[in-house]
């Protein structure tokens, strides 16, 4: 086995058997996963505001991938919202037209959020991994969730044949230990500002139609489709750390809070813990039966928009 360390004391890559194995650092425990704010793209007070000041898509169309990276900036300590972050990316030079171009322009003002290329994945080196092709590796995904949430491309409507990109935030990953194919993925949904599980409203049950099951093939691995990775730094220099307080930055509370499910916290022997306390579960898990999430708002805002997360949420790796 070859181990190749790409990033000093932040990532390493394991090379076996056609395989790659990332190990990430621990992460700062400055940074409480609680702090994590349950952003809403179509909330009222920024829905019918464009998040591109050379751009016309409003948040509450196209805005998932800013919304997405909102509530990882606040994960990294930012006192922040959807429409505050916005602006200051695009004052920087995130965003050509509707689309952010340029992700790496995020770290001029928020330098805990680093897009690099320091990370090996597919012959390339770069913090964008397309899995339209093939099954996500969950691999990798499951290690990074145990530094940091992860923003993550799905398809908005998994029926039909083309892609309706759409980006969440993953929060915790749970494999299945008996078949290995009914897996779990929390992710926090920036359509509905909601946690659920990824496959009750993203699953594509065409695979299962049009596609023989190899080994390593999840459900979860087949409705993820990419990842857009801007690791949350703490060493940041000329930059004072964030606050340690559990409660994080303050943020005026939305008129109807989501319903929060009740707490588990499971173990993995290969992952460790991988429902962090304060991560919520709201789906049947362990002979538990738990609320699910509200019903899904209609794919279309009451506005007569378009379904959330289409072409204008392209994050290309221009630089």
């Amino acid at each position: 086995m070859d181990n190749v360390v790409i990033a000093p004391g932040q990532y390493s890559v394991e090379l076996s058997d056609g395989r790659i194995v990332f190990r990430s650092r621990p992460s700062d425990p400055r940074a409480p996963w609680s702090r994590i704010k349950d952003y809403c793209q179509r909330d009222e007070r920024w829905r019918n505001q464009p998040y591109s000041s050379s751009g016309s898509a409003s948040f509450g169309k196209y805005g998932c991938l800013v919304t997405a990276l909102t509530s990882l900036a606040t994960f990294a300590g930012y006192d922040v919202t959807p429409l505050t972050l916005a602006r200051e990316i695009d004052k920087a030079g995130a965003f050509e037209g509707n689309f952010l171009r340029h992700p790496s322009k995020v770290a001029d003002v928020f330098p805990r959020l680093k897009w690099h290329y320091d990370y090996f994945v597919g012959g390339k080196l770069t913090s964008l991994v397309n899995w339209r092709n093939r099954p996500a590796d969950m691999g990798i995904l499951a290690t990074l969730l145990q530094t940091q949430p992860v923003v993550v491309e799905v398809d908005f409507d998994g029926a039909d044949s083309d892609v309706d990109q759409h980006f969440v935030l993953a929060l915790a990953y749970r494999p299945d230990p008996l078949s290995g194919v009914d897996d779990e993925l929390l992710i926090l949904d920036p359509f509905t500002g909601r946690r659920s599980n990824v496959l009750v409203d993203y699953f594509n049950p065409k695979w299962m139609r049009n596609n023989t099951m190899k080994p390593g093939q999840t459900r979860v691995s087949r409705t993820v489709m990419g990842l857009r990775l801007w690791q949350v730094v703490f060493d940041t220099r000329n930059e004072p750390l964030p606050d340690p307080s559990p409660d994080g930055p303050a943020d005026p509370e939305p008129e109807e809070p989501p319903q929060r499910a009740p707490q588990r916290v499971a173990q993995s022997p290969q992952m460790g813990p991988y429902l962090r306390p304060g991560v919520p579960l709201p789906w049947s898990s362990g002979g538990v039966s738990v609320p699910q999430p509200p019903p899904r708002p209609a794919a279309t805002d009451p506005d007569g928009g378009e379904p959330a997360g289409e072409a204008a949420e392209s994050a290309p790796a221009s630089d």
